[in-house]
């Protein structure tokens, strides 16, 4: 079962070149919040990144406990993470950003596999 918790700013990994992090303390305004959501799900730290071109989409970024990279998945139709979500019935890991519009991943999609780490 997922735990959703978060994290000081001062401890995110260094993004890829291509993703931001964009943490949103009210979804109706682009103000930055200090404490950053992120999943935990086994031994893997989840965060939720926006891309610096400022798209509608999110990266999902899975890292390991020495903070490598071991799992990435996109998905399109929101940005800049606000919180996460977790319905215990459905097995659907909701990220909400700017807005209230959210990804929806499976719990299942975000499982760390070696094709995960291909950045897929």
């Amino acid at each position: 079962v997922p735990a959703i918790s978060s994290r000081h700013q001062s401890t995110q990994p260094p993004p890829p070149n291509d993703l931001k992090y964009v943490s949103l303390s009210d979804p109706g305004k682009l103000d930055s919040n200090e404490e950053y959501p992120v999943l935990i799900l086994g031994q893997y730290t989840y965060w939720a990144l926006s891309y610096i071109d400022n798209r509608y989409a999110m990266a999902i970024l899975a890292y390991d406990s020495s903070g490598t990279i071991v799992g990435r998945w996109s998905k399109q139709g929101a940005r800049h993470v606000h919180h996460i979500e977790f319905d215990e019935i459905g097995g659907n890991v909701s990220f909400v950003g700017q807005e209230n519009l959210s990804v929806i991943f499976q719990l299942s999609e975000l499982k760390v596999t070696s094709s995960a780490r291909l950045f897929g």
